[in-house]
């Protein structure tokens, strides 16, 4: 298409009549609706859009801002090992969620993962647990985290009658019907001492607790944990029908309050 050819007069007289067009009241109307229409489609865009994912995602109410975070124990109780558990050679790892309280109790517990017949065991061992206050700006807070109860299988000797069979303090603990906890000694609770004993012992066939020997622990806390040990009584454990003496090992705990 051939481009006009316009003179400077022609070429005035249209800028004119432009600007006349709007000077004009409906001209102004209808540019004023058209910048409307024009704001109202990019709103329309722009809400669209899907919002921006945040980074930073704000932590579960009633916990620390780390999902789970690391909490210092300071008494651990092994779970009762089922008697049908260790028959059927069931065993492995219980993954609890707890919310443990500004004072280091376990307020409540709830099972992420495991074998069915471990659940309960690991519920009602986890929740005499105690731990340390979890701290944050420098004020303790309930927080949730994760904590693993494992189930170790147990080895049975049975290749001749009358040699030991080993079981996991986990089994021994299920077997267990009598205890005497231990006195704190008193020097170590002015000295705010805590810590655990462990002993390696054997279980007579009638469930009594005989030759106690110390494995680890704080010298302090052997007497009242040795002398409280030794009242313990146990239900017999039965191989092939008959009870027999086993071993196992046997974890004292001493810890104070916080507060």
């Amino acid at each position: 298409m051939a481009t006009p050819n316009w003179t400077d007069n022609e070429l005035d007289g249209r800028w004119h009549f432009g600007i006349a067009m709007l000077d004009s009241p409906d001209m102004f109307r209808i540019l004023i609706a058209l910048v409307l229409l024009c704001t109202l489609a990019i709103a329309q865009e722009k809400a669209a859009e899907p919002p921006a994912a945040s980074a930073n995602p704000a932590p579960s109410s009633g916990g620390s801002s780390s999902s789970s975070p690391e909490m210092e124990v300071l008494k651990s109780v092994p779970p009762k090992y089922p008697l049908a558990a260790v028959e059927k050679g069931i065993f492995g790892q219980v993954l609890l969620r707890i919310l443990v309280t500004e004072t280091g109790e376990v307020e409540s517990a709830e099972v992420v993962s495991g074998e069915e017949v471990l659940r309960q065991p690991a519920l009602d061992a986890v929740k005499q647990w105690k731990f340390k206050p979890y701290v944050e700006d420098g004020k303790p807070i309930k927080v949730k985290t994760t904590i693993p109860i494992n189930f170790h299988k147990a080895v049975r000797v049975e290749a001749e009658r009358g040699k030991l069979t080993y079981l996991p303090a986990g089994v021994t603990a299920g077997m267990l019907v009598h205890r005497v906890d231990p006195v704190y000694p008193s020097l170590a609770i002015a000295n705010r001492r805590q810590g655990a004993v462990v002993f390696h012992a054997l279980i007579s066939k009638d469930g009594r607790v005989e030759n106690l020997t110390v494995v680890s622990g704080p010298k302090e806390f052997v007497p009242e944990a040795s002398a409280a040990v030794k009242q313990w009584r146990y239900k017999p454990y039965l191989l092939m029908g008959e009870p027999v003496e086993v071993e196992t090992t046997i974890e004292i705990h001493f810890a104070l309050s916080p507060y």
